[in-house]
């Protein structure tokens, strides 16, 4: 019954794991159309276009990071699904999949925190001359938030599993 219970849990997980991954997919187009289909067409100041134009320059290195850890991620599934059926080894498969986890939501979250801050600055006043501050200041704020999610938590997982592994030997 062990070998029934692993081999259900392989199969488990890994359509577990293809269903999060569709969810989030799923949530990242709903919030995407539902904003380009609120999004007025009206003369935009070139400012904004220079500071979309940046956003979307920076963040193409995190994203590029982003689908090489899913790829590696689905290559190895049912290696790391393995793993976790080891007790010594599931406090570092434990990790990776929290790290799986917030590389699958980073663009959901960064595409919220995106629309949140376009929506303020498009309230402001038309002739606000602070209008090119807000937008590099979101932008910032989009950098700083995908280099933490992929390099931050990357370096804070790997040193979290370290430690529990070298705690129990």
């Amino acid at each position: 019954t062990d070998v029934f219970k692993s081999i259900m849990f392989l199969i488990g997980g890994y359509y577990g794991v293809y269903l999060i991954v569709l969810f989030a997919n799923t949530l990242t187009r709903m919030i995407t159309s539902s904003v380009l289909d609120s999004l007025a067409i009206t003369n935009i100041d070139g400012i904004v276009y220079f500071f979309m134009a940046l956003a979307v320059f920076l963040l193409t290195i995190f994203v590029m990071w982003r689908g090489i850890v899913l790829t590696i991620f689905w290559a190895y599934l049912l290696l790391f699904l393995g793993a976790y059926l080891f007790r010594s080894l599931r406090p570092v498969v434990t990790q990776l999949f929290k790290y799986f986890l917030l590389m699958v939501f980073m663009m959901f979250i960064l595409i919220l925190i995106a629309v949140a801050g376009i929506s303020f600055i498009e309230a402001l006043p038309p002739m606000n001359e602070l209008k090119g501050f807000a937008y590099a200041a979101l932008i910032l704020m989009l950098f700083f938030t995908a280099m933490w999610m992929t390099l931050g938590s990357l370096w804070s997982s790997v040193s979290r599993a370290t430690s529990k592994i070298s705690r129990k030997t």
